[in-house]
């Protein structure tokens, strides 16, 4: 089994509700019947630990001084000082000489908006269902473009201008369902050692480098609303005045066609971008 792709066996476990075929040597936890393959404690504990994440607490910066702990615990742990869950890219670009493109972030912004959770739902051995919904959740991509002005310095050289341009998606009362095969090897979880696991952000990909599969199965993505679609930053008022026009024109034309279209986007692209994100691990 060692040498078989990660890819393989989850490809050949797409049927959620079936057992992985694995060689009788590897210990896999069942998360039907936690109890068989951990002990009786496992129920207990992953019980206690959803209400534990689900339950109500008081939070200055949540809605009338109370919010979910999980949406604490993303606020405390996860995002940064802004709310946000901000990935950099430093050498993420093309184009030549006349014009080059660069990304430069992806902004997740609204992550710990959650009002609905129920996670860690067995539906099979190696599957478990998850369901959120967020109340609001965006997407700002920075994007850097630099070219040439059309004016050149006294050494002859073109000289190069630079904008950063912000690319912004808003939704409203987004649900997710979400099915992840975890084939969790037992000795491979009890060869972690537990202080690589007590930073919340450490927590998944350690889980994960102890999974001989991992993948998600199914990622069912339904949006109430679009709130903002907005591209900005351009030096130029005119370039600026075009761009805020353009995306009321493409939200008020298309904006029915963006929201039916994002369960097949999520479930076909999303999906792909997050299984291959996992194997990396």
């Amino acid at each position: 089994l060692l040498g078989v792709p990660r890819s393989s066996l989850s490809a050949a476990s797409v049927v959620y509700n079936r057992p992985l075929d694995v060689a009788s040597a590897i210990r896999l936890i069942d998360f039907s019947s936690l109890a068989t393959s951990l002990g009786e404690w496992a129920d207990v504990a992953v019980d206690q630990l959803v209400d534990y994440a689900s339950a109500v607490i008081d939070d200055p910066d949540g809605p009338d001084g109370k919010d979910s702990r999980v949406n604490n615990l993303l606020r405390s742990s996860v995002l940064d000082e802004n709310g946000l869950l901000d990935i950099e890219f430093n050498d993420l670009s093309l184009g030549g000489d006349a014009m080059e493109v660069a990304l430069k972030h992806i902004r997740v912004v609204g992550l710990d908006s959650i009002s609905s959770f129920s996670v860690l739902d067995a539906i099979g051995p190696q599957t478990l269902r998850n369901e959120l919904k967020w109340e609001t959740l965006g997407v700002q991509i920075v994007v850097s473009l630099m070219g040439s002005d059309g004016t050149s310095s006294a050494s002859g050289r073109s000289l190069k201008t630079k904008e950063d341009i912000t690319l912004s998606l808003e939704l409203a009362d987004i649900d997710v369902s979400l099915a992840l095969l975890l084939a969790m090897d037992l000795d491979l979880l009890g060869s972690l050692q537990m202080k690589s696991m007590l930073e919340i952000k450490n927590i998944l990909p350690c889980l994960l480098s102890s999974a001989r599969a991992a993948s998600l199965t199914e990622l069912l993505v339904s949006v109430g609303s679009i709130k903002e679609f907005s591209i900005d930053g351009f030096q130029s008022t005119e370039l600026g005045a075009a761009a805020s026009e353009s995306s009321r024109i493409i939200l008020e034309k298309y904006g029915d066609t963006i929201l039916s279209s994002m369960p097949g986007f999520f479930d076909l692209t999303v999906r792909a971008l997050l299984n291959n994100w996992m194997s990396y691990y």
